[in-house]
């Protein structure tokens, strides 16, 4: 069970998760990373468009998917 958005699996969707997303896109996948709470819109892959999704949820904005 995962929180979508919740990256480092810590209970909160937060802008840690966010650079959490960003450094996994990078190359770099952390100690701490849930693959399909970042896969926010579940196409099986990480790409901007989900941290997008990933600052909307923090904001509190409509997520698109």
């Amino acid at each position: 069970e995962y929180i979508p958005g919740d990256v480092n699996n810590d209970g909160v969707t937060a802008v840690d998760d966010v650079v959490v997303a960003i450094n996994y896109v990078l190359g770099t996948t952390p100690d701490k990373f849930v693959f399909a709470a970042a896969d926010m819109n579940s196409d099986g892959q990480i790409l901007v468009d989900d941290i997008v999704n990933i600052i909307n949820t923090i904001l509190g904005v409509s997520i698109n998917e």
